[in-house]
C-alpha cells in the first residue's frame, strides 16, 4: 500500500517540479565498531569512521539514486523503505545534526537525522 502512495505522488511530479518534496530520515548508529548512516526511506548506508564520514558517503548514494532514477525515469524504484527493526530503532534515537553539512540536492525538502549512541549488535546480542 505503501509503494501505491508512492507512485501515486511521484505520477504528479516530473523531475523539475519535485524540489522541495522529498523528506528522508537518517539513522546513525554504530556497526561493529564503524559508524553507519542509514537512509530509512531509501534503505541506502553509507559507513565510516564518524559519523560525519559515513553521513557523506551516504548523502551521495542518495544524490545518485535519485538522479539515476529520474534521469531513467523509474521513479517508482526511487523508494524502498528499510525493514521495520530499523524504523523501530529510528523511535528510540536522539536528534542528531550533522556538524559538516553540505547543502540538501534540490529533490530534498526536509533532512533529519537521529542517532543511537550504542553499538548495534552489541544492543542486539544482549536481548
Amino acid at each position: 500500500m505503501l509503494s501505491k502512495l508512492y507512485t501515486l505522488f511521484l505520477d504528479i511530479l516530473s523531475p523539475r517540479r519535485v524540489k522541495g518534496q522529498i523528506d528522508l530520515r537518517i539513522l546513525i548508529y554504530r556497526e561493529e565498531g564503524n559508524w553507519v548512516a542509514h537512509c530509512l526511506e531509501l534503505d541506502i548506508v553509507g559507513a565510516g569512521g564518524t559519523p560525519e564520514k559515513a553521513f557523506n558517503l551516504m548523502s551521495e548514494l542518495v544524490e545518485d539514486h535519485i538522479s539515476f532514477c529520474f534521469e531513467n525515469k523509474i521513479e517508482d524504484k526511487l523508494f524502498n523503505p528499510a525493514p521495520p527493526e530499523y524504523w523501530y530503532r529510528w523511535l528510540k534515537s536522539i536528534p542528531y545534526r550533522i556538524p559538516e553539512y553540505h547543502p540538501l540536492p534540490q529533490t530534498i525538502r526536509r533532512l533529519e537525522c537521529g542517532l543511537i549512541e550504542e553499538d548495534y549488535l552489541v544492543s542486539s546480542s544482549a536481548r
